[in-house]
C-alpha cells in the first residue's frame, strides 16, 4: 500500500520542516526579532501530522509496540485468530475515528476555525483534514490487514509468516 508509505514519509519532512521552524524562532528570539505564531503552527499542524501520518504505514507492516508474551507460544492458525481479532477492533475503531474526525473538520472548515496569534490570525481548519486522510487510511489499512488474516486462517497459515517480506520494502 503506497498510500501509507507515502504519509509516512511525508511526516517524516513535516518533523524536519519543523525543526527549520522551530530553530529559525528560536534564533529570532535571540535577535530581538518576532516571529509571531511559531508554536500555533507547531500544535495545528507539525504535530498533527507527524503523529498521525505514520499511523497506517505501523498499522500495515505491523510496526507497533506489541507484548507478546502469551501469543508467541500460539500456534500458526491460533495466532493468526488473534490477530484477526486485533485488526477487527482496530478497524472497528477506526471507522469511529474516521466518522467523528470527519464530522469536526466539517465543522471546523464551515467555521472557518483560526487560532488568534499576536495581532492576527492562523487558519487552523485545513490541519484537522490532515487528521481525516490519515485515519482514513488507516481504515484501509486495517481493512486489507483483516482480509488478509480472513484468508491466512481459511488456508490454515500464520499470519506473520504470510506477511510479504517485499512489501516492507
Amino acid at each position: 500500500m503506497r498510500g501509507a508509505k507515502f504519509l509516512a514519509r511525508v511526516s517524516a519532512l513535516m518533523l524536519f520542516v519543523m525543526l527549520i521552524h522551530v530553530c529559525i524562532d528560536v534564533a529570532s528570539r535571540l535577535l530581538k526579532l518576532p516571529f509571531v505564531g511559531t508554536n500555533e503552527t507547531v500544535a495545528a499542524y507539525y504535530m498533527v501530522a507527524i503523529v498521525f501520518l505514520p499511523l497506517p504505514y505501523v498499522a500495515l507492516y505491523r510496526q507497533n509496540v506489541t507484548v507478546d508474551l502469551f501469543t508467541n507460544k500460539l500456534s500458526g492458525r491460533a495466532s493468526t485468530f488473534t490477530y484477526l481479532i486485533a485488526d477487527s477492533l482496530g478497524l472497528f475503531v477506526s471507522v469511529l475515528w474516521l466518522w467523528q474526525a470527519t464530522r469536526v473538520a466539517l465543522h471546523s472548515t464551515a467555521i472557518t476555525e483560526r487560532w488568534i496569534i499576536g495581532s492576527g490570525f492562523i487558519q487552523v481548519w485545513p490541519g484537522k483534514w490532515i487528521l481525516v486522510l490519515s485515519v482514513a487510511i488507516l481504515v484501509l489499512a486495517f481493512a486489507r490487514a483483516f482480509i488478509k488474516d480472513v484468508i491466512n486462517l481459511w488456508k490454515n497459515q500464520d499470519s506473520e509468516a504470510a506477511l510479504d517480506e517485499s512489501e516492507m520494502l
